[in-house]
């Protein structure tokens, strides 16, 4: 008799109950046909499940991306881009802010602003605390 070493059953120590494995001390594995196959069955669920969500966030996320990166160069290309930062007034590369993350085509609704008035704004804009 051999003891399964997941269901802790003592079953007769055959190729019937348990699969051949040359490795194994008598030639068999130490897990029974009945819970190996439970377990080649559910080993990869969570995983597709996984996958699956990931693929479809990819999905969503990049259409959303997408259309941002899209709205921003067509008001690059129809509005001139001024020099200078709208809050620090200096003269940086700018970027498009948008004032209520609406991010429509229309150009009223955006700031020209350098990089880090930009992130400080989309910070004030959360209502996130500096510092705590």
């Amino acid at each position: 008799m051999k003891s399964c070493t997941k269901c802790r059953k003592e079953l007769p120590e055959t190729s019937e109950f348990f699969y051949r494995e040359k490795k194994g001390r008598n030639g068999l594995r130490s897990v029974c046909k009945k819970c190996a196959s439970n377990y080649d069955k559910n080993k990869n669920v969570d995983k597709i499940k996984k996958n699956k969500y990931q693929r479809d966030y990819y999905k969503k996320r990049r259409v959303y991306f997408l259309s941002i990166r899209y709205i921003h160069q067509k008001l690059r290309r129809q509005n001139k881009i001024p020099k200078y930062c709208t809050i620090c007034n200096q003269p940086k590369k700018l970027e498009l802010a948008s004032i209520n993350h609406s991010y429509s085509e229309d150009i009223k609704k955006y700031l020209w602003l350098c990089h880090e008035c930009h992130a400080l704004f989309d910070i004030e804009q959360r209502g996130v605390i500096i510092g705590h």
